[in-house]
């Protein structure tokens, strides 16, 4: 029976002491030398203490139960990056006319709900008569001083300051 030290070298089991002398112990793996049997000898590698299969140790499988959740992990992260970029500028258009119009907090509120009744209506493909009819029913609920301001805004979007 022979054993095998990290350096490769072998020695007869009953020098293994001086072997292992010879060849510092490595930290990450040991070599046990078991007899199940008379006739069935195995050889376990694996971290100080195991008894594993060395297979199962070095080569780590995630269950199939894992894979799935990295998966659905992902899939929502690019669901939600999805989502973040096609209301992007729906959102930054809401925050440009609240910033140019100034609106009171029931104003506030009722440009975002028409924004978000636009949002559904035309799942994120509006046409410009769409657009218009929108815009119109914001400017309408608007009073004179504010409508004033959301026109400004609109001209400004349209023929910009040079």
């Amino acid at each position: 029976m022979r054993a095998l030290c990290s350096s490769g070298s072998t020695a007869p089991a009953i020098r293994i002491a001086r072997a292992t002398r010879s060849c510092p112990p490595s930290p990450h793996r040991s070599t046990t030398i078991s007899q199940r049997s008379s006739s069935h000898s195995s050889t376990s590698i694996g971290p100080p203490g195991s008894t594993g299969n060395f297979d199962r140790w070095t080569t780590h499988r995630p269950t199939r139960a894992a894979e799935l959740r990295l998966v659905t992990q992902v899939f929502q992260v690019e669901v939600r990056d999805a989502y973040e970029i096609s209301l992007r500028r729906y959102r930054d258009a809401l925050e440009a006319i609240y910033a140019a119009v100034d609106p009171t907090p029931e104003q506030r509120e009722a440009i975002r709900s028409i924004v978000i009744e636009h949002v559904k209506h035309t799942r994120l493909e509006a046409t410009p008569t769409r657009r218009r009819a929108d815009m119109r029913e914001v400017y309408d609920m608007l009073d004179d001083e504010r409508k004033a301001r959301l026109l400004d805004y609109l001209l400004e979007r349209v023929v910009p300051n040079g």
